[in-house]
């Protein structure tokens, strides 16, 4: 029989379950828990859910706009799970990119060197450029990405 919880689609990713339909070792748990409540026990966790969402006012406005409509705020019934090395990557990037952006805002409110030098992206970089492997750095000349990663550097080992 054919898991419920699994994509109705194999080619289209899941998080819980890997290519080849296996549950993944950080889902087993809670694919078990699942498992042993049924489909109607989950439909029924879902409404109670959304019913508590709608009785508590729990709504966003995405302009910030007094006269704007309130959305609901939609909460998924199902936690996203995430190994603890891909966790520990992600706080990685994060810490280093918080790191990164302190050094830039110091160097705005400060010495404005970053500007002077013509080290900061001439414009902001497209969301999705990313996800195909581009980053704002590859829009600029090899000679202001060594500069940048050579201030960059300088200013790790003075904060070392």
């Amino acid at each position: 029989m054919a898991d419920p919880l699994a994509s109705p689609n194999p080619a289209t990713y899941h998080e819980m379950f890997a290519a080849d339909g296996s549950v993944r070792p950080h889902w087993q748990r809670l694919h078990d828990a699942l498992q042993r409540s049924g489909p109607a026990q989950l439909a029924q966790r879902q409404a109670l859910l959304t019913r508590h969402l709608q009785e508590n006012g729990v709504t966003y406005n995405i302009y910030a706009d007094p006269e704007g409509t309130d959305r609901p705020w939609e909460l998924d019934l199902l936690p996203q799970l995430i190994p603890a090395p891909e966790w520990q990557q992600l706080a990685t990037g994060i810490a280093q990119r918080a790191h990164l952006l302190n050094a830039v805002l110091a160097d705005i409110y400060g010495p404005q060197q970053l500007i002077a030098e013509g080290l900061l992206a001439v414009c902001i970089q497209h969301e999705c450029d990313h996800l195909n492997g581009k980053l704002f750095v590859d829009y600029l000349s090899n000679l202001k990405r060594d500069r940048i990663k050579k201030k960059l550097e300088k200013q790790h080992r003075q904060n070392a």
